[in-house]
């Protein structure tokens, strides 16, 4: 193998989203695929600085590991990386730990950097393993630059390193980007974005579609979530925003935007301006977004509307007010029910995230919550697990429970039961969780209302898959049901 010194091609800096299996729920057959941006903005940054970068999403680009490794060695041939940064979920943080062990095999002198949202409350541990180098606290465009411009370990801000006697040293947090308009746009050249699969309103599906994300930061402080980055939340302005869209209209013919914020209307102004260029400029584009409950109107949803929005999706957890306190999600059912009703006459699709398995969930709490779904005028529902993410208050309330019935990160991605239930069985969280999508989805009039939105080819084989996976659904469930008597 040639030494570094003599390789033809130099990468300051690869990036690598590990690989990530969605192992459960009846969604999964979607495969939902959505780009890396958190990588498109690191490169994008450090490119704007003068330095060469490779994005490699795992997800798109192999199908397993050996592949992986073949590439790594055949890349390594040929080229010298000076430095690797992974980014990490809790889910996809033991893929991550893979996927650089095996990178260090083929790439013994690259510095190893890891960050993402498990890395702000996990760094010890991953820094205990010898490959890793750095990890990188909370936002990670400038911190990431200053490690491969060569500044001083000791004088980086958010970042973990290594001192010459083993030492993990965690410095000052780095404060956060106030103008996140500074940054150029995401590097989507970088990947290959006919292979994403980005999807929100099935029926309605278009392509080619993206994901964008406005701001950073969440306004909610829910129990079972941990915040990343803390603060308030920072957008981008609507004119960055629309430059974006206008940008990928070109270079893709651009047709649908999902965007990913987790309160999208969190800012009214910003979405007022947006929706305003989209109007004026009569830009002809469907898009979809998350919302809070709390966090929108009347008003805002005919504007949204007018300006092409087709969905907006609430995470609402739960409809029995006891629960919805306890969780700290600050709305009620009342208000539920009065945003769902107002988004559905503003004809605008609505979908309904519900968490079955809270801590304090009963038999009672889960079927007021399957009775109101069934009057409430929202159009999907998507289940999941109550899963406690390391750094939430729910993950250190079931530790001092002793609660916690798996540590296997893997199993953190909703659909694991990874947190002992005091009043639920296993076996009744997913029968549960079971029968609120059979009852919503195997009607009739929601079938033949999604077979007469569809728009496109795309969208019609989505919705025809659905219906065989809820299919599925009813005979596993009437398998159990006679198995049992």
């Amino acid at each position: 193998m040639n030494s570094d010194n003599n390789k033809d091609n130099v990468i300051d800096c690869m990036l690598i989203m590990p690989f990530y299996k969605a192992l459960r729920g009846p969604f999964r057959v979607f495969d939902n695929i959505y780009p890396p941006l958190s990588l498109c903005y690191l490169s994008a940054y450090l490119k704007q600085g003068g330095f060469t970068t490779l994005i490699i999403d795992c997800n798109v680009e192999f199908q397993q590991h050996e592949e992986f490794e073949t590439y790594l060695k055949n890349l390594a041939s040929d080229t010298q990386v000076k430095y690797v940064g992974f980014t990490a979920a809790t889910a996809t943080i033991n893929s991550a730990m893979d996927s650089s062990r095996l990178f260090k095999k083929y790439f013994p002198s690259a510095g190893v950097i890891f960050g993402g949202p498990h890395v702000n409350f996990d760094y010890t541990e991953i820094m205990s393993n010898q490959w890793i180098d750095y990890a990188v606290i909370g936002e990670g465009e400038l911190t990431l630059n200053e490690i491969i411009s060569g500044k001083a370990q000791s004088e980086i801000d958010g970042l973990v390193y290594k001192a010459k006697d083993g030492r993990i040293i965690k410095n000052k947090e780095r404060s956060r980007i106030e103008n996140i308009d500074i940054l150029p746009f995401p590097d989507y050249e970088a990947l290959k974005i006919e292979k994403y699969n980005v999807i929100q309103a099935v029926p309605l599906y278009k392509t080619p579609s993206v994901g964008l994300i406005t701001s950073r930061g969440c306004p909610g402080n829910c129990t079972f979530c941990s915040r990343t980055i803390k603060g308030k939340t920072v957008n981008h302005s609507a004119t960055y925003v629309y430059n974006l869209i206008l940008w990928l209209i070109e270079i893709y013919k651009l047709k649908q935007v999902v965007f990913l914020d987790d309160t999208f209307t969190d800012n009214r102004q910003f979405v007022t301006d947006l929706c305003m260029l989209l109007i004026n400029n009569n830009l002809k584009l469907v898009w979809t977004c998350q919302s809070r409950i709390d966090a929108i109107d009347t008003t805002l949803l005919a504007l949204m509307k007018k300006a092409g929005c087709v969905l907006i999706s609430y995470g609402v957890e739960s409809l029995d007010d006891g629960i919805l306190k306890s969780i700290n999600k600050k709305i009620n059912t009342a208000q539920i029910t009065d945003i769902i009703r107002k988004t559905h006459d503003a004809k605008i699709l609505s979908r309904t995230y519900i968490m079955v398995g809270h801590l304090n969930d009963t038999h009672e709490t889960i079927k007021t919550t399957i009775k109101r779904l069934k009057s409430l005028k929202t159009d999907f529902v998507t289940v999941q697990v109550s899963s406690p993410l390391p750094g939430s208050a729910l993950f250190e309330q079931a530790k001092k429970m002793n609660l916690i019935k798996s540590t296997n990160w893997d199993h953190y991605d909703w659909s694991f039961l990874v947190m002992k239930h005091p009043v639920l069985s296993e076996e009744e969280i997913y029968k549960y969780i079971n029968r609120i999508y059979l009852s919503f989805y195997l009607r009739f009039s929601f079938i033949y209302k999604m077979i007469k939105m569809i728009s496109s080819y795309e969208g019609f084989k989505k919705v025809i898959k659905g219906i065989f996976v809820y299919i599925k659904l009813l005979k596993e469930q009437v398998l159990i049901r006679f198995q049992k008597n």
